[in-house]
């Protein structure tokens, strides 16, 4: 990776709310084991299902990109 001038971020600071890239996921929460499955199989106590949502963002488009 190449370091970019000093003066390339000065203009660039301070960020706004609107100039950063937005999310491509809102997390909406977690999931974890019960009891009776964790008896089960013990090793299964550790086990976080993450619930996220897609938003319509596009994952690469010019403007995340520095």
């Amino acid at each position: 990776m190449i370091a970019k001038p000093e003066h390339f971020y000065a203009k660039k600071i301070p960020l706004r709310e609107k100039d950063l890239p937005k999310p491509i996921i809102y997390q909406l929460g977690r999931v974890l084991s019960n009891k009776d499955d964790i008896r089960k199989n013990p090793r299964e106590r550790s086990a976080i299902l993450r619930v996220v949502q897609r938003t319509s963002e596009k994952i690469f488009n010019k403007k995340n990109i520095m």
